[in-house]
């Protein structure tokens, strides 16, 4: 018989907050999570099954779509480098859909949409090898007594979803007033659902994880004007994709690959993803990027192919890799050692915890 659990998984609690708030008591130790590669789509298969990007086969939300593009200079351009136009279209086509990037017009048959979110899913879910329930509901609150009622019916295996902290995060950071209050939320009704799980399952384990913390926006960077005026429109020898924070270049040659990288590796603010970490973190693949960058804490993209700013006028992003606290994850558990853990480990560490 599989050892009780309950997962309470809470996207975007930040190390700061928590420590901040006193978290859930001694009985409780936490390890600060160093931050993994990409955003929550890839972070929760790896925190929760142990899959990198190879694994599941995305990295962020766009990938070069390689079956039918190999070559970044089939693309020609037309009205599709007129970042005026395009952006009025895309704002426009964003009103009508559920479509939020700010690819330019004839560029988005180069790429491909598979980022998903594992929780989502329907069916069965497993987290650390364990099947679970979910309770994944509208609000916290609403998610909190789900799981409740789930601990009521002798329910033996849990996991609690909530996205209040990532969506308060974006709106004011994490150091908002709006974001601590839903932190408080958090951990009272976390500490509650954990008491009542024990007093039905002695023998079981409580888990509070996240995936990732929320870091200010500070200071917008323009890589896309210049690397244009450089190496000329994209799609004729290269092409360039970049989100809030990762940028990502395909070329049809070493030497302009080069070229760029010899650019880009002098902005003080990016941090690139060299061999050796795209090997540890498991982002391989070609259509993952020739080359690809990540922005220092506090710096975003402006303009970016997925919204032409910050959609919404956001305080707070995630992805940065800096092993800052505000920006950094937590693992609560009963059996941790206070240290900090890096992400690649989180599933291997809780898995052998809690029994396969």
């Amino acid at each position: 018989m599989e050892k009780p659990v309950c997962v309470v998984f809470a996207d975007a609690f930040a190390y700061s907050s928590y420590i901040q708030l006193g978290g859930l008591g001694e009985e409780f130790s936490v390890q600060k999570i160093k931050p993994g590669i990409a955003y929550s789509s890839n972070l929760h298969y790896l925190l929760f099954d142990g899959k990198t990007p190879d694994d599941v086969g995305f990295f962020t939300d766009y990938c070069w779509k390689k079956a039918e593009y190999n070559n970044p200079g089939k693309m020609k351009n037309s009205l599709d480098q007129i970042d005026t136009l395009n952006n009025l279209y895309r704002a426009f086509e964003r009103k009508l859909t559920k479509k939020h990037d700010n690819i330019p017009f004839g560029e988005r048959a180069f790429f491909e949409c598979k980022g998903k979110y594992k929780f989502m899913e329907s069916g069965e879910c497993t987290v650390f090898g364990k099947k679970v329930v979910k309770a994944y509901k509208k609000t916290a609150e609403a998610s909190f007594d789900e799981a409740e009622e789930q601990v009521t019916r002798g329910e033996k295996g849990i996991v609690v979803v909530l996205e209040i902290l990532d969506h308060v995060g974006h709106e004011v950071g994490s150091e908002g007033t709006k974001y601590i209050n839903a932190a408080k939320m958090v951990i009272e009704r976390t500490k509650k659902l954990f008491n009542h799980f024990k007093e039905k399952n002695p023998d079981g384990t409580c888990i509070l994880i996240s995936d990732h913390g929320m870091g200010d926006v500070l200071t917008g960077v323009d890589v896309l004007n210049p690397m244009k005026r450089l190496f000329g429109l994209p799609g004729e020898k290269y092409q360039v994709y970049n989100d809030s924070l990762y940028l990502r270049i395909w070329a049809d040659s070493n030497d302009m690959l080069l070229k760029i990288g010899s650019y880009l590796n002098k902005i003080d603010c990016l941090y690139q993803i060299d061999e050796s970490n795209r090997q540890k973190y498991g982002v391989t693949k070609h259509e993952f990027g020739d080359l690809i960058y990540v922005l220092k804490n506090g710096y975003y993209f402006n303009p970016n192919c997925f919204g032409v700013s910050l959609r919404g006028g956001v305080a707070g992003l995630h992805g940065y890799m800096e092993p800052l606290d505000q920006v950094s994850g937590i693992l609560v558990t009963e059996f941790g050692s206070g240290e900090m853990i890096d992400a690649m480990n989180v599933f291997n560490t809780v898995r052998d915890a809690i029994g396969k």
